[in-house]
């Protein structure tokens, strides 16, 4: 168990290299000058002169290779760097954010359970039935409905069509309603499939001594 958890983690390194490579890469790709949208942003007037100055504070003016290198060392000792946007320590912005993070992944896997569970049960208990074939469908509508636009669909009719539930913000229950179904939905309908296999599917006991013996007689060993 051990080395297959490290073994995990090892090949976990290289697929954060190649995000972070992506990202960067996108970013760089990205139009805009991002020292000319900062100096707008703060409402400075983005002269050439004042670009340039920015650029050579932010490391901006070297080469793209030698800017990857320089942040993934920094990121290498714990140092995330300094937020463009508002100046502030990135890793002050992610600490500051994180409890309401944990506060939504809560409510979304709580949402999911309370799905998934009742579904995919139902559905191994009356197998071939009606309640089989409803959760089989309702799994493969939520597993097939892009979160992005369920979530536009759920803020059209709850908050803007019927005001019932809040567009934004973070606060009681009704704030994470939405945005729980919206990230819930799709992995409850990936557990409800798994727990119905897994509660549908049952191995034979007088199966494999059967096999056993077959292959015992068809290639001479044990």
């Amino acid at each position: 168990m051990l080395s297959y958890l490290l073994r995990r983690l090892f090949y976990l390194i290289p697929v954060l290299l190649g995000i972070s490579l992506v990202t960067f890469a996108l970013i760089k790709l990205a139009p805009g000058d991002p020292a000319e949208v900062l100096l707008r942003a703060s409402g400075t007037e983005p002269t050439r002169e004042a670009v340039a100055a920015l650029r050579r504070e932010l490391g901006l003016d070297k080469p793209s290779h030698l800017q990857y290198w320089r942040w993934l060392r920094r990121v290498l000792r714990g140092d995330l760097g300094v937020s463009y946007r508002t100046g502030q320590p990135v890793r002050e912005e992610l600490m500051d954010r994180l409890p309401a993070t944990c506060e939504l992944a809560g409510a979304a896997v709580v949402f999911m359970l309370l799905l998934a569970v009742p579904v995919g049960v139902g559905a191994a208990l009356y197998r071939r039935g009606w309640p089989d074939h409803l959760g089989r469908m309702l799994a493969l509508l939520g597993a097939a409905m892009p979160s992005f636009w369920l979530g536009l669909l759920l803020i059209y009719l709850f908050s803007v069509h019927w005001e019932l539930l809040p567009v934004m913000g973070r606060g009681g229950p009704e704030h994470l309603l939405l945005p729980s179904i919206t990230l819930g939905l799709g992995m409850a309908a990936a557990y409800a499939r798994i727990l119905r296999f897994s509660l549908v599917v049952r191995p034979q006991p007088l199966y494999y001594p059967v096999l056993g013996q077959r292959c015992k007689q068809s290639t001479g060993r044990p």
